[in-house]
């Protein structure tokens, strides 16, 4: 608060898994918190966890698919306030449901806007984290390997010192562009690779440079 009254800045403050970082057992945060939070958005998949000084500072409800309707009642619920529902579910991704609580309206369905930018969800932990048991492991036709490859870099820099054998292995079953949808989460790089991977005109250190090429290109930071 202090920060924004002297600069303006920052001009909205974003709280991810506000269930954690303000939780409903947080006793001391009617003493702690600010008569109004200002520019601040809550983001939280448990509205019935978040402590409940918090949720009587929220002015304006947005529940997404695929139960909008449970979001807005386990808020009500915590928070103490009432509205009049439920309503028929959006029938749209696009669609949400939006409640003006500041503004006195009843809940209402809504059309969101998409963006016209492409935002890769948690960039820098599938570049360089550590994704644990969802690492891609490189063990060949005779499982002869375990070489684990924890996040991307690591994922090139094994693929560029491989012996063609294993990596041609896990090409021709497609484990790469699996793994790429099914762990890294991260379609474009999956269809991209799964398109390579349906060519039969390219050697393996051919498709090894191509596969190694988009990772860099889409994953630089």
């Amino acid at each position: 608060q202090s920060l924004r009254s002297r600069t303006g800045r920052p001009q909205w403050i974003v709280i991810d898994e506000a269930h954690h970082v303000l939780p409903k057992a947080w006793g001391s945060a009617p003493l702690t918190l600010p008569q109004k939070l200002g520019e601040t958005i809550l983001l939280t998949v448990h509205p019935e966890a978040v402590s409940p000084a918090i949720l009587q500072k929220v002015d304006t409800i947005i529940a997404v698919r695929p139960l909008p309707n449970l979001t807005l009642a386990k808020f009500s619920q915590a928070s103490g306030r009432r509205f009049s529902g439920p309503l028929s579910l959006p029938d749209r991704k696009e669609e949400v449901i939006a409640w003006l609580i500041s503004a006195e309206q009843e809940p209402f369905i809504m059309e969101s806007i998409p963006g016209h930018s492409e935002r890769l969800r948690h960039l820098r932990k599938y570049a360089e984290g550590d994704l644990g048991n969802h690492s891609f492991y490189f063990r060949g036709r005779d499982h002869h390997l375990n070489l684990k490859a924890q996040n991307l870099l690591i994922f090139n820099q094994i693929s560029e010192g491989l012996d063609e054998e294993t990596w041609d292995y896990h090409f021709r079953q497609g484990d790469y562009s699996r793994w790429f949808r099914s762990r890294v989460k991260d379609e474009h790089l999956a269809d991209e690779t799964h398109r390579i991977e349906q060519r039969r005109d390219l050697k393996p250190n051919e498709a090894r440079n191509l596969i190694c090429e988009l990772i860099r290109a889409r994953y630089a930071i």
